[in-house]
């Protein structure tokens, strides 16, 4: 026989597992689209609820507990079934409208996804997208957390990418390049090593990104020494600090077309290439939407420039 609950539990157990999604309760308030006070207030009754204690503090940040681990486990399939069991219902299960959530890098993210999400609205309205972008760290917490859908990912900065939590589908693989202001005064040519390049002011990307721990480990390995002037985590900001001449960088080749404001130049090294993966939480209930996107993604895959690693 089941034991009589509270009515409220539902919401309760809302908050808490948007805590844990979120990190804290102010971003959990800010997605629920309540007051931070409603949200703690949500934990303290389900505390109660359960005689537990779900969190303690350390350093700021919520912890959880033992038993908040496995209240956490559960909300997660408590709603993937709900979500689940709401499709089953539904009245007209080929309506694709609800929420698309993925992860991937700024560069995929800015030349890849606006075409396919123009092709997607193309067929389907009612949909709305969240996207987050960042490093593949990042990225690879956000799917394992279950904030996203999905998402792509380099492999090779991911010390867990053989993750037994997580589905793994090679995607593709991208060469380096060299990128310059068009209207330079570095005069590299059209093809060069990296080592040919350690005396000219250089942008990079923090090591914790895949193109910026990539080009640490390759210089480090064969004693170069870049004359890097600024470390950046925004693509877009890169990109037009070369476009105004105040150094050159390395990115992906898919990343940047050779355009009038941009020049290219070949690495003429042997450096592997950088493999690319979509990554999703094993078990997660996936909504159709999602599965729909992820279906025509790959028809844009790969890239330009790039190689295909699809099975």
């Amino acid at each position: 026989m089941n034991q009589r609950i509270s009515g409220d539990l539902l919401q309760w157990l809302r908050g808490f597992y948007n805590v844990v999604l979120y990190g804290n309760l102010s971003n959990a308030a800010f997605h629920m689209n309540i007051k931070q006070s409603a949200v703690s207030h949500h934990i303290r009754n389900l505390e109660k609820e359960f005689d537990t204690t779900l969190f303690y503090r350390e350093n700021n940040r919520l912890i959880l507990t033992e038993a908040g681990e496995i209240l956490y486990k559960d909300a997660e399939k408590f709603f993937d079934m709900l979500e689940r069991t709401r499709h089953a219902l539904s009245s007209n299960k080929n309506d694709l409208s609800g929420t698309i959530s993925m992860a991937m890098p700024h560069a995929i993210a800015q030349n890849l996804l606006p075409e396919v999400i123009s092709k997607f609205n193309d067929k389907h309205e009612g949909v709305c997208f969240s996207l987050f972008s960042g490093s593949s760290k990042q990225i690879y917490e956000k799917v394992k957390n279950g904030i996203v859908h999905f998402g792509i990912a380099n492999q090779f900065d991911m010390t867990d990418h053989k993750d037994t939590a997580l589905d793994i589908t090679p995607l593709f693989g991208a060469r380096l390049q060299i990128i310059s202001s068009r209207n330079n005064h570095f005069s590299i040519p059209k093809e060069a090593s990296i080592k040919s390049i350690e005396k000219f002011p250089f942008i990079s990307f923090f090591p914790e990104y895949a193109v910026g721990s990539t080009i640490s480990n390759y210089t480090s390995k064969n004693n170069i020494s870049l004359n890097i002037i600024s470390y950046i985590s925004s693509f877009n900001t890169l990109i037009n600090m070369v476009k105004a001449n105040i150094g050159i960088s390395i990115i992906d080749s898919f990343a940047v077309k050779d355009e009038n404001d941009i020049c290219i130049t070949n690495i003429i090294d042997e450096i592997p290439l950088r493999k690319y993966i979509m990554i999703s939480k094993k078990n997660r209930y996936i909504p159709p939407q999602s599965i729909a996107f992820k279906e025509l993604l790959f028809e844009f895959i790969p890239p330009k420039n790039c190689i295909s690693l699809l099975p």
